[in-house]
């Protein structure tokens, strides 16, 4: 949430796309490389008792439900990339809540992830890895982020 407050996500690129599974953002630096807390200085602390990431957009995990890869190693486990599933195929597995956390769902502009889709299934234009290659590398795809719902508001850790 504090990323998208601050406007970490304008003008990115899309980091990564798997076809029918995941499309990877969220590195203001568009390389890949970096997945920065929204503010180091003050780290979300997150108590492993009072934590239970399913709140964060319980239900069914499908096409559009947004999450993060923990990373250990952070105080506050997440970083700036998150990931968008494509696909309910693998819901199973995205509900690791020791790998992943869910964030929410995206309420409206799924068209757009279509047409990311579209686009980039095309020849020549992801690596073998999944990573978009010439002018669909270097392009921004996301303009922003808007949230309609912040579980924070009233939190004094936002």
């Amino acid at each position: 949430m504090r990323h998208c407050a601050i406007g970490t996500y304008k003008n990115t690129c899309i980091l990564k796309l798997i076809l029918n599974f995941i499309l990877q953002l969220g590195d203001p630096t568009n390389t890949g490389k970096h997945s920065e807390p929204a503010d180091a200085e003050n780290p979300i602390k997150v108590s492993k008792k009072n934590y239970n990431p399913s709140s964060f957009g319980e239900g069914d995990i499908n096409r559009g439900t947004i999450f993060a890869v923990k990373n250990l190693n952070r105080e506050d486990k997440l970083g700036s990339q998150f990931f968008i599933c494509l696909n309910d195929s693998y819901s199973e597995a995205l509900k690791d809540t020791e790998k992943y956390v869910r964030l929410g769902k995206i309420v409206e502009g799924l068209e757009a992830i279509q047409a990311i889709e579209t686009e980039l299934s095309g020849q020549n234009k992801l690596s073998s890895k999944g990573r978009p290659k010439g002018k669909w590398k270097a392009e921004p795809w996301v303009q922003d982020v808007v949230i309609h719902y912040n579980p924070f508001a009233h939190s004094s850790d936002t």
